[in-house]
């Protein structure tokens, strides 16, 4: 169930400014849920008996619900500025059009960080 929430969480990224405490949580969960998994197939293992049912099945989902938080932090932490501007300005966006204006300047935001990023240097 961990794991299944961990993944639960990740697609319930729509607050820019709240999602950092997502990605957390569901990093987490991920890995609560990845060593409850593998410490019962671990068990079932030593002690000879039957695995636990869906343990597999939980241990590939926690991992999938890690590599997930894990890319969406590193995102955060690189983009966090860029994440906090546009959440700023969709928190005072009125209309589709003022909308569309903080997509398109995220866009550019990002793209600029981007370029900072792969030139190796920041000025």
């Amino acid at each position: 169930m961990l794991a299944l929430i961990s993944l639960a969480g990740l697609l319930g990224l729509s607050f820019p400014t709240r999602g950092i405490y997502v990605v957390v949580y569901a990093l987490v969960a991920g890995c609560i849920a990845l060593w409850l998994a593998a410490s019962a197939l671990r068990r079932a293992r030593k002690n000879r008996t039957a695995r636990p049912r869906g343990s597999r099945t939980a241990v590939v989902i926690a991992c999938v619900g890690v590599a997930l938080s894990a890319t969406a932090l590193l995102v955060f932490v690189a983009m966090g500025k860029q994440l906090s501007a546009y959440g700023e300005c969709l928190s005072g966006a009125n209309t589709i059009e003022a909308q569309q204006s903080c997509r398109d300047q995220f866009n550019q935001a990002v793209n600029h960080e981007l370029t900072v990023l792969r030139s190796g240097h920041r000025g």
